[in-house]
C-alpha cells in the first residue's frame, strides 16, 4: 500500500509581494474612489481660494488635477490623505503654484472650502 504525501503537504501563505500588491491595490481604489468625490464636490471648477488685497476670490479655471492637502503614502497619515476632505480640486496653474510652495495655504486644517492660499514673494 502506498501513501499519497501530497495530502499531507501544508499550504506555505500568501508571499509577502502578493499581501502588499493587494494593499496598493485596495488603496489605490480607494484615492480612486475619493478622487471622485472631489471631483462631483467641485462641479469641474478649481477649488483654490486666493487672498488678494482687499478680499478672497475664488479660481476660475477649469480644474484638471488633484492636490493631497497632506502626504500619505507613508506610514503616519496613511488613510487620511485619500479622504476627498482632504483633498482639492486644481487647475493645473494652481496646482503648480501649490507643489512649488509659491502659494501658501493660510486656512485651518479642515473643511476645503476654508483654505485660504496666497502667493509667496
Amino acid at each position: 500500500m502506498s501513501i499519497d504525501w501530497s495530502l499531507f503537504a501544508l499550504s506555505k501563505g500568501t508571499p509577502k509581494a502578493d499581501a502588499k500588491a493587494a494593499r496598493t491595490r485596495t488603496r489605490e481604489a480607494q484615492d480612486e474612489a475619493e478622487s471622485a468625490k472631489v471631483k462631483i464636490r467641485s462641479k469641474g471648477q478649481c477649488e483654490v481660494v486666493w487672498e488678494l488685497k482687499t478680499a478672497a476670490s475664488r479660481c476660475d479655471h477649469r480644474a484638471t488635477e488633484i492636490h493631497h492637502l497632506i502626504g500619505g503614502w507613508g506610514r503616519r497619515a496613511r488613510g487620511e490623505s485619500l479622504r476627498a476632505e482632504r483633498k482639492l480640486h486644481a487647475c493645473g496653474r494652481c496646482h503648480q503654484l501649490i507643489t512649488s510652495h509659491r502659494l501658501r495655504r493660510i486656512g485651518g486644517e479642515m473643511p476645503h472650502y476654508t483654505d485660504v492660499f496666497v502667493r509667496v514673494k
